[in-house]
């Protein structure tokens, strides 16, 4: 009584969810993008990307820069006071300055154009990483998604098998009141009763924790009572094996819609603009640069007249507009080398490109073998069912009818049990890798 107490009250924890709301794959995928922190930090990144793209497009402009200084002198100096010659006195005098600067490069050996097309490209990757993450993030759902649907599944199969062994005892005390079957078989079909409880136990256990995992994937502040949209049966039964493209034929449009290869495709561009970024160095630089100042100075305590703020402004200002041209001749071999640096990053991004292209080949063999394997197990499970089935019906029969044992019943039962969750098995381990090579052929992913 005790167990079946415990199996109640497991069933009814994970069952808490029924009168909530119930998520189906596509809801779980939105809510897990839009609340990823790894995904949030790569939005983060892309919008970094674009501010580093502003900041090189306004390198362009010319700058304006403001100025204003104040200085205080104390001492003996010459003083203007009108008469023929000037008089030395002991003087406080406040010296006040204004100016204002511009200045507008006007060519840095092309840097500025390519420092923007990089910002593009970076910005362009920033983006490309940005969706891969989302793209690994909906694969990674929908693999939980469809583990708890399998638990479900199994859980179904352990309850119904359940069932049956509980009907089976009442039919067995039936029989040992009627004298027509020792007591033995009572004990050995409770014993069986019992054991297929503590299966069915184990299988709520693992629903749960399927349930925690995919809660936790989607980052939910609140997993108590979460649960998933059942999906109609057909969605989840190939009506056959199809014939798998190959590994090449998946590779080949992969290769062409991966984001991580587009991304690894961007980095390398953008590590070439590098290059004709640090070459710049060695070309001539020409900036045009304005000017405009202005300065007041008041003696304290001097008995003669002094020109005014506005007076001194107007009588005092200068003006200056130049050209500055600056030619490299040796800096000590700095260009040369960041030259060469930059070239062993191009030749970085080039290797990291490669290795991501045999990276996701390596992926599409596994995922396209495991496909091929899991088919095959599948085709294999589902004539073993049906055998075991048959075998199954045949000897609850013959038990009916006191022609076999429980023993013989309980083996029977255990055997139609392991095969019904081996052609369950089988069956989601084919429809996930037939999910995992939709996705590498840019497909979205879809019950």
């Amino acid at each position: 009584m005790k167990k079946i107490v415990f199996i109640a009250a497991a069933l009814a924890l994970a069952s808490a969810a029924s009168g909530q709301k119930k998520w189906t794959l596509r809801e779980c995928i939105d809510y897990a993008v839009e609340n990823n922190i790894e995904i949030r930090q790569s939005a983060l990144g892309v919008e970094n990307a674009e501010v580093e793209l502003n900041t090189a497009q306004n390198s362009r402009l010319p700058n304006l820069t403001a100025g204003a200084g104040q200085s205080f002198s104390f001492g003996r100096t010459s003083v203007d006071t009108g008469g023929d010659t000037p008089e030395y006195r002991n003087t406080q005098t406040s010296n006040s300055s204004f100016s204002l600067s511009a200045g507008m490069p006007l060519f840095r050996g092309f840097s500025i154009k390519n420092q923007i097309a990089a910002g593009r490209v970076d910005l362009a990757a920033a983006a490309e990483g940005l969706e891969r993450a989302k793209q690994n993030l909906e694969l990674n759902v929908a693999s939980l998604y469809l583990d708890v649907l399998f638990k479900k599944e199994i859980l179904a199969v352990h309850r119904q098998q359940t069932a049956l062994t509980r009907e089976q005892v009442a039919n067995t005390r039936r029989m040992v009141d009627e004298g027509k079957v020792a007591r033995a078989q009572l004990l050995d079909i409770t014993s069986q009763l019992a054991t297929n409880e503590v299966s069915e136990v184990g299988a709520v256990n693992d629903l749960t924790l399927s349930l925690l995992n995919l809660a936790q994937a989607l980052n939910l502040e609140d997993t108590v009572g979460f649960d998933i949209a059942g999906v109609e049966a057909d969605a989840l039964t190939p009506s056959s094996i199809a014939v798998l493209p190959s590994p090449d034929d998946i590779y080949q449009v992969a290769v062409g819609t991966r984001p991580v290869v587009r991304e690894a495709q961007l980095r390398l561009e953008s590590s070439e603009l590098g290059v004709k970024i640090a070459k710049a160095a060695f070309m001539p630089s020409l900036n045009l640069s304005a000017q405009a100042g202005a300065g007041y100075m008041y003696m304290f305590g001097q008995d003669f007249q002094q020109a005014s703020l506005a007076d001194q402004i107007r009588n005092r200002h200068s003006e200056s507009v130049g050209l500055n041209l600056s030619i490299p001749i040796f800096n000590r071999n700095a260009t040369r080398n960041g030259v060469r640096s930059a070239r062993i990053g191009v030749r970085n991004q080039t290797l990291a490109l490669e290795g991501v292209k045999q990276a996701l080949y390596k992926e599409i063999q596994q995922a396209w073998q495991r496909a091929v394997a899991a088919g095959a197990r599948y085709d294999a499970a589902t004539k073993a069912l049906t055998a075991t089935e048959e075998a199954a019906r045949t000897m609850r029969l013959r038990y009916d009818e006191g022609k076999a044992t429980a023993y013989e019943y309980s083996e029977a039962q255990t055997r139609l049990t392991s095969s019904r969750s081996d052609q369950t098995q089988a069956r989601y381990d084919y429809l996930l890798s037939t999910k995992i090579l939709d996705f590498y052929t840019g497909r979205p992913i879809e019950l």
